[in-house]
């Protein structure tokens, strides 16, 4: 494994960006989750209401499953919008890392093991 030494003021300012990127990243990605969230147990809910209702006869089997179809593929759309989420938080998480592994002081500079 060969070692390249980065200067201490661009591995300061990976760092910098990387906390930047950070900020801005995981404002976004609490916003889209709150949205998915809310619209998840919105679906929910309406399942849980649709089930009620054929429960007291207040609609007909056909007119149950068509809409139970939808809610269902609806709240599955949620279910992977939200794992992608998760999944992108986690690549976030192991490149962080990466970087700020890479430049741990060694030196006069940091190092970055290539």
């Amino acid at each position: 494994m060969r070692t390249l030494e980065v200067e201490k003021k661009y591995a300061d300012w990976a760092i910098k960006h990387l906390k930047e990127s950070h900020k801005s990243e995981s404002g976004a990605r609490q916003s889209i989750q709150e949205t998915q969230q809310a619209a998840y147990n919105k679906i929910t809910k309406n399942l849980d209401s649709l089930r009620a209702m054929r429960m007291n006869d207040e609609i007909d089997e056909v007119e149950y499953n068509k809409d139970k179809s939808r809610l269902m593929q609806e709240k599955e759309k949620y279910e992977q919008l939200m794992a992608d989420i998760s999944r992108r938080q986690d690549q976030a998480i192991e490149l962080s890392e990466r970087l700020l592994g890479s430049c741990s002081a060694r030196g006069f500079g940091y190092g970055m093991g290539l």
